[in-house]
Order: C-alpha cells, then structure tokens, then sequence
C-alpha cells in the first residue's frame, strides 16, 4: 500500500544509533476491502486492454491490464517491472516464482470499487498489483512508476516469505524500493514524536489501512527506516535468511532471533531509542 502523495522519503542512518552487536503478505493487503478487485462499466475510456502475459527470470508471470486510455503506459510500465525484479534478484538472491495480475484503473473506479482509504495510492490485494490513474497521471510518470515498483515489491516479499512477512518490513522495504526519498517525511515524523511515542511494532504487523489516519505517517515513516537500519546492520544476506525461515515456516519470533540474534523486541527497542535520538538531535534542523 502506498501512502498518497508522501511516497518519497528522507532517511538518515539509524543504524549507527543502535549499536547492533552482530555482524525495505503482510501488506500490504487491506483485510477489510473484501471488494477490492477490477470492474468496469460502459463508459469507453474504462474499456480494458489486456496484455498478453511476460515471463521475469526465475519464472514469475505478470499479465498487465489497463484501461484503453492508459494503453500507452504499458511497455513502460512492464519495463518498470523487469527493471525492479532484476534489481531485487541481485540483493535478495533467487525470487521463488509467482503469478500475479498488474491492474491499471481509473481513480474513482479504484475507490468505489476497492473502498481503499482516500490516502491510498495503490496497493496489492489478492495477489493483484492495483494502480489508480487520475486526469493528471500522464504528466506525472515518475509517481505512477514509484508506485508500481513499491506495489511489485510487495508481490516479492510475499512470494519470498508466504505472506508472512511482517507488515513493518514489508512496508518499509516497499519504501525503500521506490527510489529516491522525500524529506517531507522527517518533519512529520518529528511532529508525530513531539507529541506521542513511537508506533508499536505490533500495530504494524498487517496493512496500515486500519490504522487512524493521523497515525499512517508516522506508521510508514517508522517503517521504512526500520528496515533500512536492518539492512545497514545486517545486509541483505541475513535478510534473505530471515525470509527463508519464514517461507518454510518457522514462528516469526525465532526466525527473527536466529537471522539477527536478537529478539523483534529487543530490535525495536534499540531502533526506538535511536530514533527518538535521532529526531532529538534534530530539532530546530
């Protein structure tokens, strides 16, 4: 799930606060839009194009649908996905194969037919990648392409862990595989701490779409440098190790405490501390 219009993130390294003394379907998906799938009606503009399936290595499927009107996106947004699915092969290693659909859809059509939160920007429901287009989206390439690689990296972490990936993780790496990060996120988040504590983990288990609104910065903020701090302390390969002993089924506990040797609990309480160090440090900055 994507928070709408705050996807770009500003991250300063949290992981040197932590002082880690070892060596980015949870979604995503909103459990509570049982609805969320594609429809159309009469309207032509709403027609839908389907692409004939491709093949990513490894062997995952992806069939792209999009209204008529978007069709010209299409190869961009395949190459988008290609792109992301070699770039997350060479850090995570071997991506089981999957099946999913990528789904284009007009705004409203999205909303009316998804009842996602207004803030959604796109999101990965029921093994769907889904994507609202609103009037302005040809001349806004670059967030329609953010949102594809967050919502595809979703379809990965699932197909790698079984869905259970926890939501915080499953989030945060999302975030971080858009790209570039926005710094509107450090004063929300700075906001969000002058007033209350930290988001717990065990709110960010699932999809934030649950969440109260005014918690959802705050929520994703959290989120992605969490995971950006497990992988500037423990790289990629501990990742990935943590994600196999989740794929084959371990309690989530002790696949966390045997990839990064302590406990999720211990973890977020050193990444709490630093955090709150971090955006004290800051204030006035």
């Amino acid at each position: 799930m994507v928070w709408r219009n705050f996807r770009q993130f500003c991250f300063l390294a949290v992981a040197a606060l932590i002082g880690c003394a070892t060596d980015l379907h949870a979604e995503s998906s909103p459990k509570n839009e049982a609805k969320a799938s594609y429809s159309t009606d009469s309207a032509g503009s709403l027609r839908r194009q389907e692409h004939a399936p491709f093949t990513l290595a490894g062997g995952s499927t992806l069939t792209l649908i999009t209204p008529t009107s978007f069709e010209p996106l299409a190869k961009n947004i395949q190459s988008t996905i290609e792109k992301s699915h070699s770039y997350l092969r060479t850090v995570f290693g071997e991506i089981p194969a999957f099946t999913t659909e990528v789904r284009l859809m007009d705004e409203e059509t999205f909303f009316l037919t998804t009842g996602a939160p207004r803030w959604t920007n796109a999101m990965f429901f029921r093994n769907q990648i889904i994507v609202p287009l609103g009037p302005q989206a040809m001349q806004d390439l670059d967030n329609v392409y953010r949102a594809v690689r967050h919502e595809f990296t979703h379809a990965v972490l699932h197909a790698m862990t079984k869905g259970r990936c926890p939501g915080w993780i499953d989030e945060g790496l999302a975030q971080w595989s858009e790209g570039s990060e926005n710094p509107a996120l450090r004063p929300a988040m700075r906001d969000w701490l002058a007033v209350n504590q930290l988001v717990p983990f065990r709110l960010l288990q699932g999809g934030f779409t649950k969440l109260d609104t005014a918690m959802v910065p705050a929520a994703y903020g959290q989120s992605l440098y969490a995971s950006k701090s497990i992988i500037a302390a423990f790289g990629f390969s501990k990742l990935r190790a943590y994600f196999d002993k989740l794929r084959d089924g371990e309690s989530k506990e002790e696949s966390f405490i045997r990839a990064f040797g302590m406990s999720e609990a211990d973890f977020e309480q050193r990444f709490g501390t630093g955090l709150r160090e971090m955006f004290h440090a800051h204030v006035g900055a």
